[in-house]
């Protein structure tokens, strides 16, 4: 078996891949790797495993990361007796677990469905409305993996552009909040529950020295926005 450390890579050619933290590599591991296998025998390709060092809770709450079973090496020893042909041990670090640079194509492939935040609608300070860009606000009672500026698709209601962070400018908030502009959309959507399905990153969160810049800032990233839906369309 093929081991190989590090950040991600890309792999030299097709295979069929399970990606998981394995410790103990129980028997429900062993039967997720042994379909993996299979798969790869099947398509004729290379079976391999993506796993992570140190283990992600590890990296977030030293403290509170449960004991392992197995040492990395034993881990190793067990994927390889289960038939693996390659394992990548990926180093779990501040870098990997920000998740935020916006490749939602690989996302989508990874995840097997289109990323996407949902939530209740709530009532907020109506600057959006005040500045001409009417949002929709759903407050995230966790923080999400990315933030930022957006290309979105909310279900059922059409395209819009949308931000994710704490609002620096003017009226910061304590919790991460979703503020998602529909474009060709008057209605109230207060107490309403969306789906936002995220298709671009546009950029960063910034600060602004007052609303004039803020507003033009706005401006430019609906632009930006619904020149993408005129290109993808």
């Amino acid at each position: 078996m093929v081991v190989t450390h590090g950040s991600l890579q890309r792999a030299p050619g097709r295979c069929a891949l399970t990606i998981g933290n394995f410790d103990g590599v129980h028997r429900g591991h062993r039967a997720l790797i042994e379909r993996v296998t299979a798969k790869a025998r099947e398509l004729e390709l290379v079976s391999c495993v993506l796993t992570f060092e140190p283990h992600p809770r590890e990296f977030f709450d030293p403290q509170a990361a449960p004991a392992r079973l197995t040492r990395l090496r034993d881990k190793l020893e067990l994927i390889d007796a289960a038939g693996v042909e390659r394992v990548h041990v990926a180093r779990f670090d501040r870098r990997f677990a920000a998740l935020a640079a916006g490749e939602f194509d690989s996302a989508e492939r990874l995840l097997g469905h289109p990323y996407t935040i949902s939530g209740r609608v709530v009532h907020g300070a109506k600057l959006g409305r005040n500045l001409g860009f009417p949002t929709a606000n759903i407050v995230l009672r966790r923080p999400p993996p990315l933030s930022g500026i957006f290309v979105v698709e909310v279900d059922g209601l059409g395209p819009g552009v949308a931000s994710i962070g704490r609002r620096p400018t003017v009226n910061p908030v304590p919790l991460p909040l979703l503020e998602v502009h529909l474009f060709d959309w008057e209605r109230d959507l207060y107490g309403e529950h969306l789906r936002v399905r995220f298709l671009k990153k546009l950029r960063d969160e910034r600060k602004y020295d007052g609303l004039d810049a803020l507003r033009e800032a706005i401006a430019h990233d609906a632009r930006q926005a619904r020149d993408y839906f005129v290109n993808h369309g």
